[in-house]
């Protein structure tokens, strides 16, 4: 039987995997590498039916992305048993837990100066931030091999995008961590994750329909 640590650390910035083994042995959980998925890169589901903590993670995310969306999943885990669902699952109460656990591994320095400056910006947001969240997101993806895709939040307002199945919309408004996109295929519009990959399409925008959001 392989390692544990030794089959984890493929995934994570050399340094980090023994850390990230001994909070999955202290807090008893299932971690699952799972495929891709378009609109996240991780979850956490509490106990039910039988089943013990479980957290998710896409298994091609690059070292930094995966490690702190581990640890990301992990502080809502522990939010969970502290507080049960009476506080806000992004609240103050998740990113001190969130802060606590990164410590360790910034002490390491297993992130590179980029991504740690962007960390610890995020931390100096009070209560929740999109923006920091955002920014720390578009450092993360430099890491990542070139798709030729970005994502809804590096797009610029208004722009143009297509998705794999060849579907053209249009960027809109933001509502916390999600775009009002209108969809020229069927004339709806859509709320489509930050985290959504998609191709961008370069040229200027001429109005099309009446109905586009504005």
């Amino acid at each position: 039987m392989v390692d544990q640590q030794e089959a984890l650390s493929r995934f994570l910035p050399p340094g980090s995997s023994d850390l990230v083994v001994s909070l999955i042995s202290e807090w008893k959980f299932h971690l699952r590498i799972t495929r891709k998925r378009a609109t996240k890169v991780g979850d956490y589901r509490p106990p039910q039916r039988g089943h013990t903590h479980r957290i998710s993670l896409n298994h091609d995310l690059n070292p930094y992305a995966f490690l702190l969306t581990f640890i990301h999943e992990v502080a809502h885990l522990i939010n969970y048993e502290q507080h049960k669902r009476i506080v806000n699952p992004h609240g103050k109460e998740w990113k001190a837990v969130y802060k606590d656990l990164l410590l360790p591994f910034l002490e390491r320095k297993v992130f590179p100066e980029d991504v740690e400056k962007a960390v610890k910006d995020f931390f100096r947001q009070r209560g929740e931030s999109n923006r920091s969240d955002l920014e720390l997101n578009s450092v993360l993806r430099k890491y990542d091999p070139p798709n030729g895709t970005l994502t809804i939040s590096e797009l610029p307002h208004r722009a143009l995008f297509k998705l794999a199945d060849g579907r053209l919309f249009i960027k809109g408004e933001q509502l916390r961590k999600r775009f009002r996109c209108y969809c020229f295929s069927n004339r709806k519009t859509y709320l489509v994750s930050h985290l959504m990959e998609v191709y961008p399409i370069h040229y200027q925008y001429q109005m099309m329909f009446p109905e586009v959001i504005q």
